[in-house]
């Protein structure tokens, strides 16, 4: 059994997370993705630190309308067991969960490329990287090979690395400008950026 975990704020979810999903699913014919949603504690620390706007949706709103997605996308279903943790979101527990409650998985970590510049600086970060797979996005300009081949602990462990191609037309989309468009009330962006079932809802 192949798992996609994706992690997130999903405050609030959007377009690019319910195709990027899909897709991951896809590229490595996984047989289940986990939409994994962070903690109000983790939101809010992340969302001080980068100055935005304080409007946070709660647990229960962010689990409800990842649960809307899950019907757009097969095979997928929303795991809260990050929900009332400390709020410094360490990967490695949140697998390991994960790995708990489904023991006989290979478990991917979906992540950005950008993201193997600091993975192996994270907590635990030897062991996450030895007893996990990643799924890693990589948009047209980057190189996550070099990044991997870079690292000795990754490279040693290449075959824990998968690559993806970003799906095309999801660069540009961000909970926070579907925040913003939230509160200008502006229907014409949020269309382009957000599900109709998270729009209605």
């Amino acid at each position: 059994m192949k798992i996609v975990v994706m992690g997130g704020s999903f405050n609030p979810p959007t377009l690019a997370h319910k195709i990027l999903m899909k897709e991951a699913i896809a590229a490595i014919d996984a047989d289940l993705g986990l939409f994994v949603p962070s903690s109000n504690a983790y939101v809010a620390r992340k969302m001080s630190k980068k100055k935005q706007n304080n409007q946070l949706y709660s647990e229960t709103e962010r689990l409800e309308m990842l649960e809307l997605i899950t019907k757009e996308v097969p095979k997928s279903k929303v795991s809260t067991c990050e929900y009332g943790d400390d709020g410094k979101g360490h990967t490695y527990n949140t697998l390991l969960k994960i790995q708990k409650e489904y023991p006989n998985a290979d478990v991917f970590f979906l992540c950005g490329a950008d993201n193997l510049n600091y993975i192996y600086k994270w907590r635990e970060s030897k062991k996450l990287i030895s007893e996990f797979n990643f799924l890693v996005v990589k948009r047209e300009c980057e190189n996550p090979i070099a990044i991997i081949e870079s690292v000795p602990i990754m490279k040693d462990l290449e075959d824990h690395f998968t690559i993806m191609i970003q799906p095309n037309g999801i660069d540009e989309i961000s909970s926070t400008k579907v925040r913003e468009s939230i509160n200008r009330k502006d229907i014409n962006v949020l269309n382009t950026m957000c599900p109709k079932e998270i729009i209605t809802y």
